[in-house]
């Protein structure tokens, strides 16, 4: 390439360098060579020790699985580098040997062009963000008024007034994550036999001994039934409605979007902003799952394990208080029957049932959607 051509090529490259570059012009901006061999003006000449070096672009050929010659190794050696722009023309230089054979004042530019990229991600990740305001605000209205919403927060308040009790043993085992075990008492007869054979003539003695002295003489062995895991435990462990936080976390989205809508942001601005958006997309995936959770709750089968969990805890302790009171329990009837997706409190008159009608179904995740596409990475090509 002649002299005249070499040098129209860095005016030409002079006047779309990425420094200081307002944001409309910097989203336009092209940070990345795709092809960087067969930009103009490239040579393997060694870099003059009187021109300086400036950035142009960077370059990643491990997706195609080629490598790019460095101007220094002076072989196709890179998957990853930069294009630096001299005087002379274009030099290819991977990235370590950059830093190599640069030095410190060098590696300061690459952070400020880095940083550039950054900018320009972020620039049009804010600009997608802006873009999708009405249909945030119209995806929240949506979900706020799924019927799910309304079915949920009534059956949450019913199973707390009506099974205040039921209520409260659930919420420990969830938050717990236990599984739903029975533990029963039971006379260890072979044991007790063992320890006849091992008193021998002192067997009288030490039952009397023990008796007087109001010490239980019959050995007892506990046995753990696993009745299986608790599922929608996100229903049984969190009190607050679910109406309640989708206001609130609109409130907090809509406060955000009017963050990042102002003019001059920072980019460490605009990155707090986007943490934001994901925390509260987070928190309401959190209340979209309660909502999947009150149907996992109200399980039929999932019902029938709770009703017999309960029941079956409050007959041993009834059985065994009996039994060491040298008493017959006689019979202790079910508190809590289920039918489907119903439970029934039979304590009182009449009793009380919460049913989940057949129809329920969770809201839709469209809201989620919305917002991980709104705020989802740039990528250049």
């Amino acid at each position: 390439m002649s002299t005249a051509a070499v040098d129209q090529l860095f005016e030409q490259s002079a006047e779309r360098s990425w420094r200081d570059m307002n944001e409309e012009a910097l989203l336009s901006f092209q940070f990345t060579a795709s092809d960087p061999e067969s930009l103009d003006g490239i040579t393997d000449d060694p870099p003059p020790n009187d021109e300086d070096p400036e950035i142009e672009f960077r370059y990643d050929m491990a997706g195609r699985g080629e490598r790019v010659r460095c101007v220094y190794c002076k072989h196709p050696n890179h998957f990853k580098g930069i294009v630096v722009r001299y005087r002379s023309g274009r030099r290819l230089v991977g990235r370590d040997c950059a830093l190599t054979h640069h030095g410190v004042a060098f590696e300061k530019d690459l952070i400020d062009f880095e940083a550039a990229i950054e900018r320009q991600s972020l620039a049009r990740r804010r600009r997608a963000l802006m873009a999708a305001r009405a249909q945030i605000h119209k995806d929240f209205m949506e979900l706020k008024a799924d019927p799910a919403v309304d079915v949920h927060d009534r059956m949450m308040r019913q199973w707390r007034a009506n099974f205040p009790d039921l209520a409260l043993a659930m919420v420990n085992v969830a938050r717990r994550d236990e599984r739903l075990t029975i533990s029963r008492k039971e006379r260890d007869e072979a044991a007790e036999k063992l320890r006849k054979q091992r008193l021998g003539n002192r067997f009288d003695e030490e039952r009397q001994r023990a008796k007087a002295a109001g010490e239980t003489w019959q050995i007892y062995r506990t046995i753990e039934e696993d009745l299986g895991s608790l599922r929608g435990a996100l229903f049984f462990t969190n009190g607050v409605p679910v109406a309640t936080r989708l206001d609130e976390i609109q409130a907090s989205v809509q406060q955000v979007l009017r963050g990042l809508a102002a003019d001059d942001l920072q980019s460490k601005q605009i990155n707090a902003g986007f943490r934001k958006v994901s925390e509260l997309r987070d928190a309401l995936a959190f209340e979209l799952d309660r909502l999947q959770a009150l149907a996992e709750a109200f399980d039929a089968d999932n019902l029938a394990r709770i009703a017999k969990w309960t029941n079956e805890l409050a007959a041993e302790e009834t059985r065994l208080a009996a039994v060491m009171a040298n008493q017959k329990p006689g019979h202790i009837p079910a508190r809590f029957t289920t039918d489907g997706q119903s439970i029934t409190d039979r304590r009182g008159l009449g009793g009380v049932t919460i049913s989940l009608t057949s129809a329920y179904r969770p809201a839709p995740r469209t809201l989620l959607t919305t917002l991980k596409d709104a705020i989802s990475l740039d990528h250049e090509p």
